[in-house]
């Protein structure tokens, strides 16, 4: 095997570099530390306090629906998954390792999140320090330097540093990098240490989760874009390979996966579904990798679409007829895949007008692993926190550019500028203003969610004997984790706490009899409510006249529009006065309760408020 020609490593020049990223990113993201637990950390935090309805190993804790229709019939009795969830809905990801740590969290630390986020941004800080070695050994120093610094700067990295239940990314690619890190000793100068490092490397970042499947693309292409022969080359494929692999088949006899979800897809169980998604989402998250642009904005809409509208500028008509804002943000995403090429053609010349082969190379092949990666990246909904491990590639060629264009500005090709501009103006000026907004928004997030749940007015005298009936909820906590919120911090979990519609529209509450109630949503904000929703695909419409039935309940659905229910006749089987019901409206002044309207007596509700 041709072995692969890397830089000297430069103590100093590399440590400084390090040093100088770790301040930058600790200096923007420090909030993480002062955040509360939030949203799924509540719900494993219950699973391994037995309050989760259904039992959990402590290393399985990201199972959170499925594999069958049997074991999500108590989460949807209880409401965790709410009643249009798909029969054969699974969200079970595999991340044994991930759990452990999660576990050892509440074993070590009871209840102290300071803690838990320290923990975190210890593995983000390891994150750094392996992608320092990485670049250090690949670039040039220049180069290197502004491209670790652009990577720990990432906005990628906020959410898993600042989100517990997501620490499985920062996990997944740090022990991908120990591994990248062995496959590159392996092809320089072999050994059996060397092999060994490389497959228990391997065998820990696939334990982290499928987020390491992205990780392992850079071996992959490493192995694409290096000379030698074919055979040696496929032969040094085979350690990513056979792990990962294993992996996939060893998830799939757990029962693990994702099956019938409007918002991941498992790329086994539908492999069609997820390519179509794959032209769609992968262009979507080379905009954020690129130009910064956010790519939730696929999924919530851009802000700027609302703010033109608000102008008046086009009629309504109009606006219907143009294409919808994900079409844009696509189109974008392949203007910046052009760039991105272009991007790494220039940083290429760059590094081959230095005589810098071998660099220009690994150049190449760490952009080829940046796209490769945001594939698997692909099952979930576009977010740039599941770009983490294709921001190190994205980091690679943007640092390389800025480099050669600043090189050629200093010469005198003006024409350089606009470039060096933009890349420092997304990359260093732009993204930690970001970095430092929305950690420290998500930190005081957590803390809003933990109070709006403990003044919620639910049951505290025998609550395990009462149901629990939220309309139309606003954000996720309220929707799904909030009774775990509360049990967390010592308050009763209620028999049930379902959710009756998926919308937070106002809703025209009718009493038709004793025991039924009429739900109706106002307003044309019903897509992906229920059918493309978390719970249920889009080609699993729910239709006017289907029926659902869950324990002490009947629903009809009297009228739907685009799959998604417009009209509900709940059908409960005591009277909506029996103190056992208990109904609540998120409102501005917290989660309420509310009492039903009189027989033939009608009640509307506003627009449900969140935190």
């Amino acid at each position: 095997m041709t072995a692969t020609r890397l830089s000297p490593l430069r103590p100093s020049l590399a440590a400084q570099a390090t040093l100088l990223s770790l301040a930058a990113g600790l200096a923007v993201r420090f909030n993480a530390l002062l955040g509360d637990l939030r949203g799924d950390d509540f719900v494993q935090a219950a699973m391994l306090g037995g309050a989760f309805p259904g039992k959990r190993a402590v290393w399985d804790l990201f199972r959170f629906a499925g594999p069958t229709g049997e074991s999500n019939a108590a989460l949807v009795d209880f409401g965790y998954l709410p009643w249009w969830s798909s029969p054969d809905l699974s969200l079970a990801m595999f991340r044994p390792l991930a759990s452990l740590l999660v576990s050892a969290d509440h074993a070590l630390f009871g209840k102290a999140p300071w803690l838990f986020h320290t923990h975190s941004m210890l593995w983000w800080m390891a994150t750094i320090v392996l992608a320092g070695r990485l670049l250090f050994r690949l670039l040039p120093p220049a180069p290197a330097a502004c491209a670790l610094v652009i990577f720990a700067l990432d906005e990628g990295h906020n959410v898993p540093v600042a989100w517990l239940a997501n620490r499985s990314t920062l996990v997944a690619t740090a022990l991908g990098l120990l591994a990248l890190e062995a496959h590159l000793h392996l092809r320089e100068r072999g050994g059996m240490r060397a092999h060994a490092l490389l497959w228990l490397s391997l065998v820990l970042t696939v334990s982290a989760g499928e987020y390491a499947l992205s990780v392992l693309c850079y071996p992959l292409a490493c192995e694409v874009m290096s000379p030698g022969r074919p055979l040696a080359r496929v032969k040094a494929c085979l350690p990513a390979l056979i792990v990962g692999g294993g992996y996939v088949v060893l998830r799939a006899s757990l029962g693990h996966g994702v099956t019938d979800s409007g918002f991941y897809l498992g790329p086994f169980s539908d492999p069609w579904t997820f390519a179509r998604a794959t032209v769609l989402r992968v262009p979507v998250m080379i905009a954020d990798l690129t130009f910064g642009l956010p790519a939730v904005y696929w999924h919530n809409g851009p802000p700027w679409r609302a703010w033109m509208m608000s102008l008046d500028l086009l009629s309504p008509e109009t606006w219907r007829r143009l294409p919808s804002a994900r079409s844009e943000h696509v189109a974008l995403g392949y203007v910046a895949l052009a760039a991105f090429l272009a991007l790494g053609h220039l940083g290429r010349r760059g590094l081959l007008a230095h005589g810098r082969g071998p660099a220009a190379r690994a150049l190449s092949w760490l952009a080829l692993g940046a796209i490769l990666g945001l594939i698997p990246a692909a099952s979930a909904i576009p977010e740039d926190r599941v770009t983490v491990a294709s921001s190190l590639g994205a980091s690679g060629l943007l640092g390389t550019a800025l480099w050669h264009g600043a090189t050629l500005a200093r010469r005198g090709r003006w024409a350089a500028w606009p470039l060096v501009l933009l890349i420092a103006a997304a990359h260093l000026g732009w993204a930690p203003v970001r970095d430092h907004e929305r950690v420290g928004g998500f930190s005081l997030r957590s803390h809003a969610q933990r109070d709006w749940s403990l003044a919620a007015e639910l049951p505290s005298d025998n609550a395990g004997h009462q149901r629990v009936y939220l309309f139309g909820p606003a954000d996720f906590t309220t929707a799904a984790n909030l009774p775990f919120v509360r049990w967390y911090h010592g308050l009763p979990l209620p028999k049930s706490y379902r959710r009756l519609s998926g919308s937070s529209l106002p809703h025209d509450l009718t009493r038709l009899s004793e025991r039924e109630l009429q739900v109706m949503a106002h307003g044309g904000a019903l897509p992906g409510t229920m059918a493309g929703s978390l719970y249920r695909p889009i080609d699993r419409p729910i239709k006017t006249g289907d029926h659902f039935e869950l324990p002490g309940l009947k629903i009809h659905i009297k009228a739907a529009w685009g799959g998604n229910p417009v009209t509900m006749v709940y059908a409960f089987d005591r009277s909506l006065d029996h103190p056992s019901l208990w109904f609540v409206h998120a409102s501005h002044k917290g989660l309420r309760r509310i009492k039903p309207p009189g027989v033939g007596e009608m009640l509307r509700i506003d627009r449900a408020a969140g935190r």
